[in-house]
């Protein structure tokens, strides 16, 4: 059977011993089964993908169903947790082996167990308890791209590493200091049909990098049709081998699903519909990809002596060896050489730069931090719901102190009843409480509410739709049920000081949608998210010129909403608008 190795390779901030890829592959048995568990992933926001897969050890004469938890746990007290998912897994009377995956968001716990019950009852022997991720934090992940590079033999990517962590400047080790990046090559095996078939569960990579041959023997697979929808979700897919003139870029745009380009006319022209990178950029050090103010008291720390002078970059290459064009929200690089990890790094720093780090770093591209202050939280609430009425509260207050102290106090002392004022002090003070908290909850409500910002794509050829949205909720009290979203939407909680590892614990239970059960939307708490989702689509717009006015186009409305305005281009350039 062919396999394919899938080289995980990231540069990360660095603790003592920290890694960017964690987990690892557990194989227990118990109760008649035997269980694999492979945890290992990248760290960094999003959701980790934890494939299972479960064998009958002896015959099974009646279905069952296990219960697989996945507990992330930081520091603290032993039943302190970040984040619980639940998923069931039904293995039917006489399978052999049933695989699932449960896909877990990213916590900031760096220990984790997993619990395997049935029934309620739990089963030790296929239990995993106590295993440590080092340095876990998501939001230490942040500091350069994370990438997936796909290969059918192991693949040294050493020339990407140094691209990444050169590339930034970043000085050398200082006596009694840390080293800010580190970098390390993971590799896993898997059989042609074990790529992972959701495009939730590369929801944390920045980019995916694989040769048109092995991008042309998934295409038709689960896994393949997930890395595209991925991409078209707003990823970065590099297929390289794609030969020095372009030779085969007919056969990327085939498999991808483009308009076929036009040849270029003259020697170095890049195709139409593709870009060609900046020469300016060729050398350059990465640009964006690390913030000065975070991490800038690791850039130059100890200087270099002058004779150890870095050598001077090789001279521009009269053509590049990329192109790039956007691909529905995200952006497809075509690299000619068979081997991009062979290069010097020089080519890596100028495709990064090419296409900046709001493309290539997760937390640029998605707008939220989970490491630093989100400071755009506030620009997003429900209007008047959930703050304070700041200057009713100091009118309200100044007249409190003004009648309850000296017009009381004189009041009483005129009709001889003094001895009142240790009555009706507290018992105007406890009736002006009621009264504000009664103002905040009529004022509030005890329902949910919801303001939404969403940008959808639609793609009418392939009938999907490509929707990213920002949630802003505020609830009075918190729903019984939490909040329900479809599995193929990834969620990200915006939160304006991302909690430490000791947060308190969310519950995420997967069925046929993924139920944000408990922890993520608390009474009275301002909550945000943004939302990412992929999915087929009927919805969209049936455009046709009008048999009775040359000059106007006839519009049938099939979004399923009022169309507030339109405006249509046409092939020929002409606008219309409506």
């Amino acid at each position: 059977m062919a396999r394919w190795i899938a080289v995980l390779s990231a540069a990360w901030i660095a603790g003592s011993g920290s890694a960017a890829i964690g987990g690892q592959i557990h194989r227990n048995a118990g109760a008649g089964l035997a269980m694999t568990i492979d945890t290992r992933w990248f760290l960094g926001p999003g959701y980790r993908p934890i494939p299972i897969e479960v064998r009958s050890a002896t015959p099974q004469n009646a279905d069952r169903t296990l219960t697989v938890e996945f507990l992330s746990r930081g520091p603290g007290p032993a039943n302190n947790y970040c984040v619980s998912t639940v998923q069931d897994i039904e293995v039917p009377a006489g399978a052999g082996q049933v695989r699932a995956v449960l896909r877990v968001p990213q916590s900031l716990g760096n220990e984790y167990r997993i619990l395997v019950s049935e029934d309620g009852l739990l089963i030790r022997s296929l239990s995993v308890a106590g295993m440590t991720d080092t340095d876990a934090n998501p939001g230490a992940h942040q500091g350069l791209p994370k990438v997936l590079a796909v290969a059918q033999t192991p693949t040294g990517t050493q020339s990407l590493i140094a691209a990444l962590t050169e590339g930034i400047g970043v000085a050398p080790q200082v006596a009694g200091m840390l080293p800010p990046f580190d970098a390390e090559l993971a590799a896993r095996t898997f059989p042609a049909g074990e790529l992972l078939p959701s495009w939730l569960d590369y929801s944390n990579l920045d980019a995916i990098c694989l040769s048109l041959d092995e991008l042309q023997a998934v295409r038709n697979t689960p896994a393949g049709q997930a890395i595209l929808r991925w991409t078209r979700a707003g990823g970065n897919l590099l297929v390289y081998a794609v030969e020095r003139d372009w030779q085969r870029l007919p056969e990327l745009e085939e498999i991808l699903g483009l308009p076929q380009s036009k040849p270029a006319t003259n020697a170095g022209a890049q195709p139409s519909g593709w870009t060609t990178p900046d020469k300016k950029l060729y050398g350059e050090p990465l640009k964006g990809f690390v913030s000065d103010e975070s991490y800038g008291y690791y850039r130059a720390a100890a200087a270099e002596p002058a004779a150890e002078k870095k050598p001077e970059p090789p001279p521009v290459p009269d053509r590049a060896p990329f192109l790039y064009r956007d691909y529905g929200m995200g952006t497809v690089v075509a690299l000619a050489p068979s081997d991009p990890y062979a290069d010097s790094g020089h080519d890596w720093r100028w495709l990064c730069n090419s296409l900046g780090s709001e493309r290539l770093m997760w937390s640029q591209r998605h707008g939220v931090s989970m490491a630093r202050e989100n400071a755009d939280f506030w620009n997003f609430l429900i209007p008047g719901v959930g703050l304070p009425p700041v200057n009713a509260f100091r009118v309200l207050i100044t007249l409190f102190v003004v009648i309850i102290g000296p017009v009381n106090y004189f009041l009483l002392r005129r009709w001889g009843k003094l001895h009142l004022l240790l009555v009706i002090v507290p018992a105007s003070a406890a009736l002006v409480t009621l009264a504000l908290f009664g103002h905040a909850l009529i004022a509030d409500g005890l329902g949910t509410r919801v303001r939404v910002r969403s940008f959808t794509r639609i793609d009418q050829r392939r009938g999907e739709a490509i929707c990213w949205s920002r949630l802003s909720y505020y609830a009075g009290l918190a729903p019984r049920g939490g909040l329900t979203f479809s599995d193929d939407i990834a969620a990200i909680p915006i939160e304006y000081e991302p909690p430490d590892a000791g947060a308190r614990g969310r519950d995420v239970l997967w069925e046929a949608r993924q139920h944000l059960t408990r922890g993520w939307l608390r009474a009275r708490t301002p909550t945000q998210f943004i939302t990412v989702r992929a999915r087929q689509s009927d919805y969209g717009l049936s455009i046709r010129p009008s048999p009775e006015h040359p000059d106007s186009l006839v519009v049938e409305n099939r979004l399923g909403t009022r169309i507030q305005e339109l405006v249509v281009r046409g092939s020929d350039g002409r606008y219309f608008a409506a």
